[in-house]
């Protein structure tokens, strides 16, 4: 997988790395550590969303039976490997690692995708990405350089993924799949807190 993660999507640090990659004596020496009994394994961002068909689902089909996580959504046809994957592997749900070729999972070409997560009665969760090269472009181009962080956990992946929470709910999407089970991390990336605010701010500002 890192062979195919290149320029911002990158990670550099080798310790990150190493952490990433193992399974066995690191993470489990590390877990009994810091007192954690149970661990859920997923891959990082950038996943698989940047890479075209035909790389990623031989490639998922690999990764999911070596590991425990990845959703090839460059095709739809990824609602059969989740399928695959929890019926035959006993996975638990599916990661999505940001935008998937620069696209929104609101777009109706992954619907089939939410509609097998509800049959199976499993979740989905929205994973952190770096922002679309055009947002970057427009937002953040004059400091990435001095402080790459904003495109990470400092400042872009909450908004980012917040943004694709907020389209999800736009879409209608809950609406044709009133069961579905999507995960936001990190406290609900923001979007608890952010819409309140924004919400109770409007109306003030209307009275």
């Amino acid at each position: 997988m890192k062979r195919y993660a290149t320029g911002l999507d990158a990670i550099a640090a080798p310790a990150t790395l190493q952490r990433l990659d193992d399974l066995g004596e690191l993470r489990l020496k590390e877990m009994d550590e810091a007192g954690i009994d149970l661990q859920v394994l997923s891959h990082t961002m950038p996943g698989l969303q940047k890479l075209d068909a035909e790389t990623t689902v031989p490639l998922a089909r690999r990764a999911d039976d070596r590991l425990n996580e990845a959703l090839p959504t460059a095709d739809p046809k990824a609602a059969d490997e989740l399928e695959r994957t929890v019926g035959r592997l006993g996975f638990k749900g599916a990661i999505v690692n940001g935008l998937t070729k620069g696209v929104f999972l609101d777009d109706k070409r992954f619907w089939p995708i939410f509609e097998r997560a509800q049959t199976l009665d499993v979740p989905l969760y929205m994973h952190l990405a770096i922002p679309h090269p055009a947002v970057i472009d427009a937002y953040y181009k004059d400091y990435v350089e001095k402080h790459p962080g904003i495109l990470r956990a400092g400042w872009c992946f909450t908004v980012e993924t917040a943004t694709q929470g907020i389209r999800l709910v736009l879409s209608g999407v809950f609406d044709a799949y009133p069961r579905l089970k999507i995960i936001i991390g990190h406290l609900g990336e923001g979007l608890p807190s952010t819409s309140g605010a924004s919400a109770t701010g409007c109306a003030a500002a209307t009275r």
